[in-house]
C-alpha cells in the first residue's frame, strides 16, 4: 500500500532474490483516487538462471 503520493506518473519494479523482476509503468496516480491492482505473480528462475535485474521473457498483461 503506498499513501500520500504526488499526482503523476510511476513505474513500479517488483524483484526478490530466484525470481524474475516485473515493471509496471505508466501507472497514473491522481488526486481523491483509490486504485487497486490485480495482483502480480513473479515467475521463478531457474536455478542460476537471473538476478534480481533480469526480467522474464514473456511480460505480465494488465487488464482495467
Amino acid at each position: 500500500m503506498f499513501s500520500n503520493l504526488t499526482e503523476k506518473h510511476y513505474t513500479l519494479q517488483i524483484s526478490m532474490k530466484g525470481f524474475y523482476r516485473e515493471i509496471l509503468g505508466d501507472l497514473f496516480i491522481a488526486k481523491k483516487m483509490d486504485w487497486t491492482y490485480s495482483p502480480v505473480q513473479l515467475q521463478p528462475c531457474p536455478v542460476g538462471g537471473c538476478d534480481q535485474t533480469t526480467r522474464r521473457q514473456k511480460p505480465i498483461e494488465l487488464c482495467f
